[in-house]
């Protein structure tokens, strides 16, 4: 069975995300996400809003991230948004962010040159530190 889903950005006003949610089940979409991105709104309230104002549709954040937000704290998010939309909540998962490219990549630049230096690799918990095997754990701090 083919799905055909929508997200948006956690960047609209309280009552955007309703008309929006609305407008999308009306034009036939099965799934629709929010994106969980940092430096956002956290996708909770989006969603809820949109199983407020849906019947049909799948609900989910395209992606919650257990490195920034705890896995608890996840399962509860989700929970509440599955009793909200009456069990049509799924779960994304994420293993990292965005940021932690540009974080890499400002960290890679040598401060007198502004040339790139060294890997590029992100560096975050869910991935091996360049140089370091992928059979051993990152530290996590």
């Amino acid at each position: 069975m083919t799905e055909l889903g929508l997200a948006f950005q956690t960047d609209k006003r309280p009552g955007d995300y309703a008309r929006l949610a609305m407008a999308a089940e009306d034009f036939g979409f099965d799934v629709l996400s929010v994106f969980g991105d940092l430096m956002y709104q956290p996708p909770i309230f989006p969603l809820l809003e949109m199983a407020a104002a849906t019947s049909r549709v799948r609900l989910g954040a395209a992606c919650w991230n257990p490195y920034t937000q705890h896995p608890y704290e996840i399962a509860g998010q989700v929970a509440a948004l599955d009793l909200a939309s009456h069990g049509r909540a799924y779960l994304g998962l994420a293993r990292g962010s965005w940021l932690t490219d540009v974080a890499s990549a400002s960290r890679s630049r040598s401060p007198t040159s502004g040339k790139r230096r060294g890997s590029s690799a992100p560096c975050s918990p869910a991935s091996p530190t360049p140089g370091r095997s992928s059979g051993s754990r990152p530290e996590r701090g």
